[in-house]
């Protein structure tokens, strides 16, 4: 599997990410759930990148290499975090997001937008 791993310094967070696929394709953002990492998705990432779509997938707080700078874990704070690693590539062309509870707590209609219309335009499709 060919990604970079990257870390983006929030504060007194910071997060540990990984890329890959080929540039300039769609990304697919992936989130693991509680009690994992970004480890869960080793067998979707080289397929993903196979099939053209570029990914992104994160540990998110206190899990895996990201630490938290709270005592607990709270969704606002997920959420916020997914803002700030789209923000590093705000025209791309975001698919399935798993984890998409975290998004649905952002006051961010810019990236909630993106994915209501991808999702729409793929209903509309079938």
């Amino acid at each position: 599997m060919n990604e970079a791993e990257r870390v983006l310094d929030r504060g007194r967070v910071s997060l540990h990410y990984w890329t890959g696929g080929p540039p300039g394709a769609p990304l697919v953002v992936l989130t693991h759930g509680a009690a994992t990492d970004h480890r869960m998705f080793d067998p979707q990432v080289p397929v993903l990148h196979e099939h053209g779509f570029r990914t992104l997938r994160w540990d998110v707080r206190a899990h895996g290499r990201s630490r938290s700078g709270h005592d607990r874990f709270r969704v606002s704070d997920a959420a916020e975090d997914i803002a700030a690693l789209l923000d590093r590539d705000p025209d791309c062309e975001l698919h399935t997001v798993p984890g998409a509870g975290h998004v649905a707590n952002l006051d961010r209609p810019d990236i909630v937008n993106r994915l209501i219309t991808r999702f729409l335009e793929k209903k509309s499709r079938t």
